[in-house]
């Protein structure tokens, strides 16, 4: 399970947060570095936006979406100490369900990840 959260900005009010559910397969897995496929299977995004309209109204946008996007990204952990990682993710590489208007996703992920 992953659980993101996009603030929004000054230039674009736009927020979201999604939970996702998904799986990783690991495709090399030593002690020191892990090489993942990831997927996202299925999502729930609450969505809080404000859209300009005719006459400079604003309209307030409050949706809840459920998608099966079936995405499909790469990964690596790198081992820092015997319970740390350096994670480098590029999410979302392609969907096979997602319509996305022949943008290509730039959804690049760089983390900590540590072992309790």
């Amino acid at each position: 399970m992953q659980l993101r959260h996009v603030l929004k900005t000054n230039d674009f009010e736009y927020s979201t947060t999604e939970i996702a559910l998904g799986y990783r397969f690991r495709v090399i897995n030593t002690q020191a570095f892990n090489l993942f496929v990831q997927t996202k299977l299925a999502t729930l995004n609450f969505v809080k936006t404000t859209v300009p309209v005719e006459n400079d109204l604003l309209i307030d946008i409050n949706e809840t979406v459920y998608d099966v996007p079936l995405t499909f990204g790469l990964g690596a952990d790198i081992r820092l100490t015997n319970s740390s990682f350096l994670t480098i993710r590029y999410n979302e590489l392609f969907a096979v369900l997602l319509e996305n208007k022949g943008n290509f996703s730039t959804n690049i992920t760089l983390g900590y990840k540590f072992n309790l």
